[in-house]
């Protein structure tokens, strides 16, 4: 049967895909709802306006404007530009994600029997089956090229961990090109290197030399867009993303918080203070306008920084237990647009608030309860399998602290107001691997415990 797995998993994730696709796609149609699916929301929108610019005019900018485009890595969009090149149709996307989430499949199947037989099977069944991913996979947005491209590069790590400083080098440039694809890539070369310093049993500058040759395929492929910023905007950056955010969301939602206003009141605020600083006179999110928001991010929240830091917490919490299922409801007109935050009722104690919401909005409640408890038990598994970084206990060591600090690096750069269960799907693999062999690890533990009798 372990021959099999890999078939079996590779055509179960592709056959459930293609028919969500159909059946979305009919559901969008009869039912006016999920916009132009598979293009949902302002995300999906602005890869396919960049794509086709760049097909019609070769230049990787937004349509109808001057300016290039400095939000949006290349990445994605270049893929998409490929898709439409050779088809005509953005909906053939699709079946190369169905694909490269077969692919991804076999990967999670790989990466996880590392650990243990179960550990990949269960993990990668997981990921076939979870539903946000099943949902996300049939959709216009950068996560499943992602997610493929980054466990290419943790199965050549896995594969390869103490051989040929070469691998590195290869390594390095999956992970530049992850990174073109969304930039949260970017902790995976410090998560790399860590890995190896801790659990390499080569000698120390047989690290050091892989670390070189990773971090040279990595600016081997990020270098020219970095390149291409600073010529246009006078910036090393990659994106614009990060920043804008800070200042458009993270920043104005915690300003809200603390004065008892509405984000779009906190917001006014912020944007004051930009143009009160910017030659620009711009709050678009380009790089042009990055360093004065920045300005603007700093000024406020170094005003009460560990009271923000308080607030990040408790937003980063929906990382981990957003159910994700209400949001695919929301967009198929099962409910409306306006859900409760369950983080800010938290923040503000209301305890009798959250009472109410999940008494009153009973399929909102259910879906909240359903997807929030999958996802906390997959959340303990990954908690419990941090009792197997230590090299004493197995080989495997690494496997396990490579999956657990993909995790912890991405939550620290992509948590707070703007954490989501899309933000947790990129880097679900990984949560997946480690909950399973959390709990083989937690259930071997219990059949080896002493029973005492009388």
């Amino acid at each position: 049967m372990n021959g099999n797995w890999g078939a079996i998993l590779f055509t179960v994730t592709i056959a459930l895909r293609l028919v969500v696709f159909s059946v979305l796609s009919d559901v969008a149609e009869t039912r006016g709802v999920l916009g132009k699916y598979p293009v949902i929301g302002a995300d999906s929108r602005g890869y396919v306006g960049v794509a086709r610019v760049l097909l019609e005019e070769g230049r990787f900018a937004s349509p109808g404007v001057a300016e290039p485009q400095s939000y949006l890595v290349p990445g994605y969009p270049v893929f998409l530009a490929g898709v439409l090149a050779v088809t005509g149709d953005i909906r053939f996307a699709i079946l190369l994600q169905a694909l490269l989430a077969g692919f991804s499949a076999i990967l999670i199947w790989k990466i996880g029997s590392a650990l243990s037989p179960r550990v990949g099977v269960g993990a990668a069944l997981l990921f076939a089956l979870d539903p946000i991913g099943i949902f996300y996979s049939t959709t216009i947005l950068t996560e499943t090229l992602f997610i493929f491209l980054l466990l290419s590069s943790a199965y050549v790590y896995i594969r390869y961990f103490d051989g040929h400083a070469g691998w590195f080098f290869l390594n390095g440039i999956v992970v530049g090109i992850a990174t073109l694809t969304r930039p949260t890539a970017l902790v995976m070369l410090p998560v790399l290197v860590a890995v190896m310093w801790l659990y390499s049993k080569k000698q120390m500058r047989h690290v050091i030399a892989c670390a070189c040759m990773m971090t040279v395929g990595f600016v081997i492929i990020v270098f020219p867009w970095m390149a291409r910023n600073k010529y246009h905007f006078d910036s090393w950056s990659l994106t614009a993303v990060a920043t804008t955010q800070w200042f458009q969301q993270s920043a104005p939602l915690y300003y809200a918080y603390k004065h008892n206003v509405s984000h779009t009141e906190a917001y006014a605020v912020f944007h004051a203070r930009l143009m009160e600083i910017n030659p620009y006179q711009s709050d678009k999110g380009t790089l042009r306008n990055t360093p004065y928001m920045g300005m603007v991010v700093r000024e406020f929240l170094l005003q009460d920084p560990f009271g923000y830091a308080y607030f990040h917490a408790i937003k980063t919490l929906p990382f981990f237990f957003s159910d994700g299922l209400r949001d695919i409801a929301r967009r198929m007109g099962f409910l409306g647009a306006d859900q409760p935050n369950i983080g800010n009722l938290l923040l503000m104690g209301d305890a009798e608030g959250i009472w109410h919401t999940f008494t009153r909005a009973r399929l909102s409640s259910a879906l909240l309860l359903i997807g929030g408890g999958m996802w906390f038990i997959i959340t303990v598994g990954v908690v419990v399998s941090m009792g197997g970084l230590r090299p004493s206990l197995q080989a495997e060591a690494h496997v396990v602290a490579l999956c657990l600090f993909i995790v912890v690096g991405t939550v620290l750069i992509a948590g707070g107001s703007v954490a989501n269960a899309r933000y947790r799907f990129s880097i679900s693999p990984f949560m997946f691997i480690t909950a399973v062999y959390g709990f083989e690890a937690l259930w071997k533990k219990v059949q080896h415990f002493p029973l005492h009798t009388k």
